[in-house]
């Protein structure tokens, strides 16, 4: 009750003493006063009779004197007990303790909530989980005097942590009160016994009742957990590519993430693959909030061998380059106990070669170009050019001993000083000459190794070796013969000047000079044919000889064909200005001899009287028929 029930008796109790006093006096004893007897207990109660059981007894006894008697009416009414105010509390019911709820939802609990007593204003009950594992759900309310007494429900659910705690886990319900305590509120609200309200403002959850169905301002919970620790990988088998050359070629890629959040990081370590196979990259840490965030791992195989190309030959195939299949291991670490040392599972990788759709290019010919000043490479398919030049457009010159095996100087001496190449096409290698070149038909060279690959898409495999002769031109430019003669016709004792130093077409090299006497038809007197000459020159020379020893040089001409050195003649270097012509002879200066120029490209006759005389002898002695061999010039 919010006040003490006030008690009015209907009617005053009466006193009916059971006997009546008596005093006496004796006048004559002395005795001043008569003696006052105890005043005896009545026989019975007083009779009360109110309408409601009175909590106050009056007490009655007779008033003092001999021969006073009991007033007929008594003023006296009992005072209602004094009132105290209530005490707040929350009162939390459930069913069963603990709540049992469930983190998939499959498991859910409820408990209703009230005050014990009505407040002096409004009171707001917020609820929450202790460690985060539950939702409520209303997860507060309000409370006023209409309502305070009224229970109201409230849903308890497991939030799905994704954390692996084992098969349970605890958690609990706390509830906190909030209140103004405003008595402005309540005089506002026109509400009887303000004074009597419960105040909130201060309520701790100390102050309320507790236990099963009896209340409380918390609840314990068990939470069924369905989070599990492990690592998830994407794929159970992965492929992985390598070329004809034996290099890595398609990558394998999968993923790497955890089954629930982990307390604590998680280094994940990778092995089990070969020398030749590797996955990148090879250790991975997972933090707490990225336990979800899938981590890529490329793997990347190679041909099972040290060799480039796997194939010694250079080919496409050879039991080297076979294909195979190996596991990558997995290892979990971490401070997480439920991710220590987790077992995690293994991914396949098989590895196996792509071959190219041909072998390597090969040289298919080479020759002289027809102006003879450079060679020709022909490959037998389209080339990428070589290195270092496969990006750059085609004619871009580079240092011949990167596509050929030869040192620099080796260079140098074959084709000249200043030489280059260039690739003027995808399949033809351009050897330009420089100055000196000694190259020659039917010289052989060699390309230098992995340098050289085909042009189709996909092609891995370079040349291995492959070497080539270099052959004459298809239709080479042939020397312009140029031979000028100091005169047309020559006394017996004067010299013959011949001159072939504005011949062209050597192709930039020194020319060498060879010289040959023929009949044209024509005859002179007294002297007989150049070619019967000729024919009789062995007999001839002897005779000179003998004549002019230690006096005159030997008639040129007579040993026959060869170089011009070998005869005599010495080559003369190309003219500076180009188209291989030689420099003019030096020419007679007053009226002495002239200066005899190099013997390379002239000639000179000499005769002397006595050498004519006797030829002339020999001559008509018989010897016209004679029969000597041809020189072989």
């Amino acid at each position: 009750p919010t006040e003490a029930p006030s008690i009015e008796p209907t009617s005053l109790p009466t006193l009916k003493p059971s006997f009546a006093p008596t005093a006496t006096h004796s006048p004559t004893s002395g005795t001043p006063w008569p003696t006052v007897p105890p005043i005896p207990s009545p026989t019975s109660e007083p009779v009360l009779e109110p309408t409601r059981d009175p909590t106050v007894r009056p007490s009655a006894a007779p008033s003092v004197g001999p021969s006073v008697a009991p007033s007929a009416a008594s003023s006296f009414v009992p005072s209602p007990r004094p009132s105290t105010q209530p005490e707040a509390g929350l009162v939390l019911l459930a069913e069963a303790l603990p709540l049992v709820v469930s983190e998939d939802g499959a498991a859910a609990a409820s408990f209703t909530a009230a005050l014990a007593s009505e407040p002096l204003s409004a009171v707001a009950v917020s609820f929450a989980s202790r460690f985060g594992g539950l939702a409520l759900s209303p997860a507060s309310v309000t409370f006023d005097y209409t309502n305070f007494d009224v229970p109201v429900t409230i849903l308890v659910s497991g939030v799905n942590d994704f954390v692996d705690q084992g098969t349970s886990h605890g958690d609990a319900v706390l509830a906190s009160v909030a209140s103004a305590d405003s008595l402005e509120e309540c005089l506002e609200a026109d509400r009887p016994a303000c004074g009597q309200a419960a105040k909130y403002g201060n309520f701790t959850s100390s102050a309320a009742a507790s236990g099963h169905k009896g209340g409380g301002a918390s609840l314990n919970a068990t939470i069924l957990d369905d989070d599990e620790a492990g690592v998830l990988l994407s794929q159970a088998a992965v492929n992985s590519t390598f070329d004809n050359f034996g290099d890595p070629l398609g990558v394998g890629t999968y993923a790497v993430r955890l089954a629930s959040r982990p307390r604590s990081p998680v280094t994940i370590s990778l092995g089990g693959l070969g020398n030749f196979t590797s996955a990148l990259p090879k250790e991975i840490t997972i933090q707490p909030d990225d336990w979800a965030t899938p981590v890529a791992i490329a793997v990347r195989a190679g041909a099972p061998s040290d060799h480039r190309p796997v194939c010694a030959d250079g080919t496409r195939f050879c039991p080297a380059i076979a294909s195979r299949v190996e596991s990558a291991t997995h290892a979990a670490s971490s401070a997480d106990p439920f991710y220590q040392g987790l077992a995690v599972g293994e991914v396949l990788v098989r590895a196996g070669v792509v071959h190219d759709a041909t072998d390597p290019p090969g040289v298919a010919s080479a020759v002289f170009s027809n102006v003879l000043n450079s060679i020709h490479v022909t490959f037998d398919m389209p080339t990428r050019r070589a290195d270092p030049v496969s990006s750059e457009a085609g004619g871009t010159t580079f240092s011949c001993g990167s596509v050929l095996a030869l040192t620099a100087a080796q260079v140098g001496t074959a084709f000249g000083s200043g030489a280059a190449c260039s690739f003027s096409g995808a399949s033809t290698l351009k050897v330009t000459f420089g100055t000196g070149a000694t190259v020659v038909p039917s010289q052989a060279f060699s390309l230098r190794p992995l340098v050289v690959m085909a042009s189709a898409a996909g092609a891995s495999l370079k040349t291995v070796s492959s070497s080539f002769v270099v052959g004459q031109p298809a239709q080479p430019t042939m020397p312009n013969v140029v031979l000028s003669a100091s005169s047309a016709a020559v006394g017996v004792c004067d010299h013959l000047h011949l001159d072939g130093s504005s011949s062209s077409g050597s192709g930039g090299r020194a020319m060498a000079y060879q010289w040959s006497v023929t009949d044209n038809g024509g005859g002179g007197g007294g002297g007989g044919s150049i070619e019967l000459l000729l024919q009789q020159q062995e007999a001839l020379m002897q005779m000179v000889s003998a004549m002019a020893s230690g006096q005159e040089a030997p008639l040129p001409g007579g040993g026959g064909g060869g170089s011009a050195a070998g005869h005599g003649g010495e080559g003369l270097p190309p003219d500076t200005t180009g188209g291989g012509r030689f420099a003019a002879l030096a020419k007679p200066s007053g009226g002495g001899r002239p200066q005899s120029p190099p013997r390379s490209s002239i000639a000179t006759a000499r005769k002397t009287k006595q050498a004519n005389l006797q030829l002339s002898r020999f001559m008509k002695a018989g010897h016209d028929d004679a029969q000597v061999p041809p020189t072989s010039a």
